[in-house]
C-alpha cells in the first residue's frame, strides 16, 4: 500500500490499485464519503448512449419493491445516512451521507453495493423506463440546458461529448441487460476507482473496512477499453442557436492541457478572476463552469478528450445581453492588452488567502466536494490542494490570461422563439 502525506490529507494506493483519499476533520456528527468511477459518456459510441447513466440507475435497485428491507441501499438509509449518484462525461459518482456512530457498517454495505450489480430483469424494465420517462421530460427542462445540449452538438458532432448524457431514446431502448452487466464488469473495477473518506475517523480503521467490503475483492481485468480520442471543439461552429425563451451566450475558450502542469496550475488561479464581483456589475449573472476531460487515470492512460473553459452570460432581455457580451470582452480585451491591475491582482490574491484560511474551518462535504474538484482538474497525486499563490509572479499569470483568453473563442448565442 503506497502513501501519499499532502498537506491537506493523505492520498493511498491500496494493493489492488484503490486510490483512497482521506481527510480528518472535526466533524461531530457525520462522516461523508464520496466513490468515482472512471466510467462516463466519454467511453460511449452513438450506439450506446447512455448506458454509464442507466447502469448508474441500477447500482443499489435489486430485488423487488416488496423485498426491499434486504437491499444494502435500503439497510444504509434507515439508519439515517443519505446516497445520491450521478453520472457526468467524465465519470459516476456515487456519495454517502453518513452519522459517525453508524459510519463504519455504512461505508462497508455502500462499497458493496457499487461492486455488485444483482438487479433482476424486473429491477432493469422499471429503470430502464424511468430513464426513458426524464429523456422524454427533457423536452421541458431549463433553457439553459437544453441550449447547452445543441451547443455541444454543434461543437463537437458525432464525439461522444455531442452527446446528452442520459442518451436518446432510441440508445437507452436498445440497451440489454446483458449489456449493462457487462458494462459493469468492464469499468467498476478497483484500479478504475478513487474513494474519498472525510470525516473524524481514524485511517487505519478506514482501511480495514475497505478491505472486508466486496469492492476491495473484485479483479482487475485487462478488458480492452476504447479511450475516447482527444478532441478540440469546432471552433467555427458558433452562431445563432434559435427557439429559447432565455436570453443566453455561451463562449468557450481553450485551457492549458494536462501535460502542461505550470500553465494549468496558473490557469487554476487565473479563473478566480471570473468569480471578482467588481468585474461586472452585479445585475450580471455570469455563470462559470469547467471544460469537460477525463481526470482519473486508468492503466497509465488519461482518459483526457479536450480541455476548454466555459462562460455563460445571462440577461433579462436581448438588448441588456448585447450589452453585456460587449462589456465582458472589452474587459478581456483590456485585460489582454494592459495586464491584471494592481486592484484586481490583490483582489485574486485576497480570495486566495480567505480560502487557505479558511480551510480549518470547514465542514467534511466541503472538503470532498474539493477534492471531487481537483480530480476534475486532474490533479490527483501531482500537486497540492493548496498552492500558495505568492509562488505565482503576477506577469506569468497575465501571460496565461493572454494565451487562453486571448485568442480563439467559440460564440453561441440564443435567438428567443417568436410568439
Amino acid at each position: 500500500m503506497a502513501t501519499e502525506e499532502k498537506n491537506d490529507g493523505q492520498i493511498l494506493t491500496l494493493e489492488n490499485g484503490l486510490r483512497v483519499i482521506f481527510v480528518k476533520t472535526q466533524d461531530v456528527a457525520t462522516a461523508y464519503v464520496a466513490l468515482l468511477v472512471d466510467c462516463g459518456s466519454l467511453y460511449e459510441d452513438a450506439r450506446i448512449s447512455g448506458i454509464s447513466h442507466l447502469l448508474e440507475h441500477l447500482i443499489g435497485e435489486e430485488g423487488k419493491t416488496k423485498e426491499k428491507r434486504n437491499r444494502l441501499l435500503y439497510r444504509v438509509e434507515r439508519t439515517g445516512a443519505e446516497v445520491t449518484q450521478c453520472t457526468g462525461h467524465q465519470f459516476t459518482e456515487f456519495q454517502l451521507d453518513t452519522p459517525l456512530k453508524k459510519w463504519a457498517l455504512n461505508l462497508r454495505l455502500f462499497l458493496d453495493m457499487v461492486a455488485g450489480l444483482r438487479c433482476t430483469e424486473e429491477d432493469f424494465a422499471r429503470e430502464q423506463k424511468v430513464v426513458l420517462n426524464e429523456i422524454e421530460d427533457n423536452g421541458g427542462s431549463e433553457a439553459t440546458y437544453i441550449f447547452g445540449l445543441e451547443a455541444d452538438k454543434r461543437a463537437f458532432g458525432q464525439h461522444s461529448l455531442g452527446f446528452d448524457v442520459i442518451g436518446s431514446k432510441n440508445t437507452v431502448s436498445s440497451i440489454t441487460i446483458e449489456m449493462i452487466k457487462a458494462w459493469h464488469k468492464r469499468f467498476y473495477q478497483p484500479q478504475r476507482i478513487v474513494l474519498i473518506v472525510v470525516g473524524n475517523l481514524n485511517l487505519e480503521r478506514v482501511i480495514r473496512v475497505v478491505k472486508k467490503s466486496k469492492l476491495y475483492s473484485v479483479a482487475n481485468r485487462k478488458t480492452p477499453i476504447r479511450l475516447p480520442p482527444k478532441i478540440e471543439p469546432d471552433w467555427d461552429a458558433g452562431g445563432i442557436i434559435k427557439g429559447f425563451d432565455k436570453n443566453i451566450v455561451k463562449i468557450i475558450f481553450p485551457m492549458p492541457s494536462f501535460e502542461d502542469e505550470v500553465d494549468g496550475a496558473l490557469f487554476y488561479f487565473v479563473q478566480y478572476i471570473f468569480d471578482d464581483k467588481s468585474t461586472l456589475s452585479l445585475s450580471w449573472e455570469v455563470e462559470r463552469k469547467l471544460g469537460i476531460y477525463g481526470g482519473i487515470e486508468a492503466e497509465d492512460n488519461k482518459t483526457v478528450c479536450g480541455c476548454y473553459y466555459e462562460v455563460t452570460l445571462h440577461a433579462s432581455s436581448h438588448k441588456l445581453l448585447k450589452r453585456l457580451e460587449r462589456k465582458f470582452f472589452a474587459w478581456i480585451d483590456a485585460i489582454c492588452e494592459r495586464g491584471f491591475s494592481n486592484d484586481l491582482f490583490a483582489r485574486i490574491r485576497n480570495r486566495r488567502k480567505q480560502d487557505i484560511n479558511e480551510r480549518k474551518s470547514r465542514e467534511g462535504y466541503w472538503w470532498r466536494d474539493n477534492h471531487i474538484d481537483y480530480i476534475e482538474n486532474n490533479r490527483l497525486g501531482s500537486a497540492r490542494l493548496f498552492v500558495d499563490i505568492n509562488a505565482f509572479d503576477k506577469r506569468e499569470m497575465e501571460r496565461v490570461f493572454r494565451k487562453y483568453f486571448g485568442g480563439k473563442r467559440l460564440i453561441f448565442r440564443s435567438l428567443k422563439r417568436k410568439r
